[in-house]
Formats: C-alpha cells, structure tokens, sequence
C-alpha cells in the first residue's frame, strides 16, 4: 500500500548562497547613494566654512563703519593681523582656539595661527570640494586695504602664497 505524505516540506529560511546575493544586491544599489551622500556632505562642509567667512567679513565691515565714525583711529590700526573670530557675536562651533602651532586645528575646525597671524580651516571631508589652487587647509588674514589705508580685508591666502579675493 502508498503511504502519500501530505505535509508540506519545512522552509528553514535562506541559504547561504541566497543570502550572500541579497547581500550583494544590496550593496550594490548602496554604494552610488553612499558616494552621493559624501559629495553632499563635502558641499555642505564648504558652504558651512563660506557661510563663517561671509560672517566674519559683514561684522568686519561694521566694525570698520563704527571706527570711522567714531573717529578710532586705533582700533582701526589694530585690525590688521587680528582674529577675525573676535568680531563675531557668536563663534562658530566647530572654533578651536587660538595656537602657536597651526596643526593643532582639528578636521572640521578653525583655528587661529598666532605665529602666523592667520585663521585656519582644515576640512573633515574628504569629498570636501575644494576650489582651483586650494590644498590642504584654507587660511585667511585681516589685512590692510593697499586701496585705502582707512580699510582693512579678510584675505584668503593660498598655499603657494598668493592672495585670493
């Protein structure tokens, strides 16, 4: 006599081989998203570091506005080779201080270069998208205007030593 059996056989969930083309799939559709997500990140990195610069050069122009009318012609003599954090109202988070040394800037951070006299950026992201001529850290100084010697800018240095606007 046939013994028909009716129950179904038991599914013991994935193989191995299923599971490591699950696995595959998936990282593959990850990486393009992953890549943008860093290029965003870079993007919003520098947008975040110009947004600090604009800033710091509005309250520059205020301050250089309040010594003229004022008629403070010391503190307008000052401004050349200072900090242009100090201007801010509010220091941007990622500010790490003022250093003789410039390589104690973190990633991600400002820092101002006593020895050189000059604010340093170093960025965290390697996507950071950096501009033609830029390497490395992004520094600025407070310097005089050769224009007039009533003005003061906030210039970027390049690594090579010549200004950028």
């Amino acid at each position: 006599m046939w013994h028909i059996d009716i129950e179904a056989p038991r599914s013991r969930g994935f193989s191995r081989f299923e599971l490591a083309v699950v696995v595959t799939i998936i990282s593959l559709i990850a990486l393009p998203l992953l890549a943008t997500l860093m290029r965003y990140q870079g993007i919003a990195e520098r947008q975040r570091m110009e947004n600090d610069v604009r800033d710091m050069q509005t309250f520059l122009n205020l301050k250089l506005l309040d010594f003229m009318l004022s008629g403070d012609k010391d503190g307008l003599a000052q401004l050349p080779g200072s900090n242009p954090v100090r201007l801010l109202e509010r220091v941007p988070i990622n500010y790490h201080g003022e250093a003789d040394d410039a390589t104690k800037v973190k990633e991600g951070g400002w820092l101002f270069d006593q020895s050189r006299r000059e604010l340093v950026y170093r960025p965290i992201s390697f996507s950071f998208p950096y501009r033609e001529g830029e390497v490395g850290e992004l520094r600025w100084k407070l310097e005089q205007n050769r224009v007039s010697e009533r003005s003061v800018r906030l210039t970027r240095k390049r690594q090579s030593g010549i200004e950028a606007e």
